[in-house]
């Protein structure tokens, strides 16, 4: 049955560099508005359209009614833009627009939402045995044979060690003839999830591997040489996902990207392509963020959607011994902006992961320290050493796509929902972190192999606040014993003493945020945060997703 905890203590003050919060909730009522077409556009994509010059082209996502383009798209073109590809998945199309034509294209009838083409970026910052994926291979002689894994992400370089990379499609430059990764974060998350086991000779006992070393790995490249790229062809990804899922047995999607929270996970164009991919049967696996410096509420887009499922990263101190695990200091942590979700779901190993090298890529250049030969390998060739060392929860992702297709070897008939409750349900509680730092806890592969669904909704549940009280309705089934939740903590840390964060007084209405009445925009950035370029910096600082 689930559990409703609570704790109420009233908070210090907001520590400084703490991320401000959008509400999840209306707590007030408004009399009838008659709100302007400006309603229809993101308070982001108001931001800038008031501060920049008319002429000024910025590239858009136009959401519409039931999916007729039509005479939006007439409108784009004959107020001096350009309309792009459509965007089924989300009914809606790319585009790059005047800014002084906003207004006039939001009056459109079929156009419901215009949100900015946000620039998405990677999230990096003894696996197998951290995660119980080795004692599941172990005992069940599983490798993911026949489960087809799509990567969207920066692509996937050719390697020895990735023999089934079944099919790669390339959103940037269409008409590529090879598999390729220019930046190296795609190659590496590719074989933390199917790299083939290779043993180190100088180290008897170790060797480096992905969890599921015989899943197909489909390669769908939407971000460039400097790991940033576009909602927009995320969304086309996904979409071909979808498509194609049949023919290559599709049965993962793991999006170790994304960008920071702008809206409520409904609204948000990602987060709701994420959404349809998980009802069409398709386990959606995301990044937490590599934000957790900054405190709670730093969790990104798409992870912030409450019905997929999110992993955080774990540091298990390069050992095998569960004692000494934490949860990594740059892990995005919960609740989420806006809706105030629990999220992470779960942690997996995300720290110091060694995995395949894309040589010659930005990351390899720009890091050479980074890379790993096998002990007593060949380092006399420029394809040697043939591994690098990554950390962030990108990482994390991967390793939990790699135990998911392992499940689905183990159990085909298993619905997303089946995979994200035994995940939770199974996981290893962690007694010294917060709920918001570790969701239901750690990885058990093994255990989540073996377990039985548990009872109670999978929807990731949201935290709400009432008079210094937090409270929590969900089940001790997936989040283990209430009393180690320690709901308090966003209390405790200042997040809750943010209006932005709890709501109050303010409405989410139509686009616009709503404050004692009238439109306001003080809550479209964070505190001691700078959005920029698609990046967040902070005290000089470059913390890309």
């Amino acid at each position: 049955m689930p559990s409703r905890s609570k704790h109420g203590t009233r908070p210090g003050r907001r520590p400084r560099g703490a991320r401000a919060a959008l509400p999840a909730i209306a707590l007030l009522c408004l009399t009838q508005v008659a709100l302007a077409a400006g309603a229809k556009l993101s308070p982001d994509l108001m931001s800038t359209r008031n501060h920049g010059a008319g002429g000024d082209q910025q590239r858009v996502i136009i959401l519409t009614t039931g999916g007729a383009t039509t005479s939006s798209r007439q409108k784009v073109h004959d107020l001096g833009g350009a309309a792009g590809k459509e965007l089924p998945i989300v009914h809606g199309f790319a585009a790059s627009v005047r800014l002084d034509s906003l207004d006039a294209i939001a009056e459109d009838p079929s156009v419901r939402r215009i949100v900015p083409d946000r620039k998405v970026a990677t999230l990096m910052a003894t696996t197998l045995t951290s995660s119980g994926a080795e004692e599941a291979r172990r005992v069940s002689a599983l490798t993911g044979a026949g489960v087809g894994v799509a990567v969207i992400d920066s692509g996937v370089d050719p390697h020895e060690d990735l023999p089934n990379l079944a099919a790669f499609v390339d959103f940037l430059q269409p008409n590529s003839p090879k598999s390729d990764d220019e930046f190296g974060h795609g190659t590496h998350v590719a074989g933390s999830i199917a790299g083939a086991a290779r043993p180190d000779e100088a180290a008897p006992g170790l060797e480096y591997g992905g969890v599921a070393p015989r899943a197909s790995i489909i390669s769908l490249r939407v971000l460039d040489r400097n790991g940033q790229g576009d909602v927009s062809d995320v969304l086309d990804a996904i979409d071909w996902v979808l498509q194609n899922r049949t023919r290559y047995n599709i049965r993962v999607i793991n999006l170790s990207l994304g960008h920071p929270v702008m809206e409520p996970a409904a609204l948000d164009p990602l987060a709701q392509a994420c959404e349809a991919a998980w009802r069409a049967g398709l386990v959606v696996v995301a990044a937490a963020g590599n934000l957790g410096a900054s405190g709670s509420g730093t969790i990104t887009s798409p992870g912030n959607d409450p019905l997929i499922l999110t992993a955080g990263s774990l540091d298990d101190r390069g050992s095998l011994v569960a004692a000494d695990d934490g949860i990594a200091p740059y892990s995005s942590r919960g609740p989420s902006l806006f809706d105030l979700t629990v999220k992470p779901d779960l942690v997996a190993p995300g720290h110091r992961i060694v995995s395949l090298r894309a040589v010659h890529s930005s990351m390899d250049v720009q890091h050479p320290e980074a890379r790993v030969s096998l002990g007593g390998g060949p380092n006399g060739s420029s394809l040697e050493p043939r591994y690098f060392m990554m950390s962030g929860s990108s990482m994390a992702a991967g390793v939990v796509s790699g135990a998911v297709a392992l499940m689905l070897e183990s159990d085909p008939s298993l619905d997303p929902d089946g995979v994200k409750a035994h995940l939770m349900a199974s996981a290893r509680r962690l007694p010294f972190a917060s709920i918001y730092d570790r969701g239901a806890g750690a990885l058990d592969t093994a255990a989540a192999i073996s377990a039985t669904r548990a009872a109670g909704p999978v929807t990731s549940p949201a935290v709400r606040s009432d008079g210094g009280t937090v409270t929590l309705d969900a089940s001790p089934d997936l989040y283990g014993d209430p009393s180690a939740w320690n709901l308090g903590l966003i209390w405790q840390n200042g997040f809750l003493s943010d209006p932005c964060a709890t709501g109050e007084g303010l409405i989410w209405q139509n686009g616009l945020i709503w404050q004692n009445g009238a439109p306001t925009t003080s809550c479209t950035s964070g505190a001691g945060l700078i959005w920029q370029n698609g990046l967040i910096w902070q005290n000089g600082l470059i913390w890309q997703n």
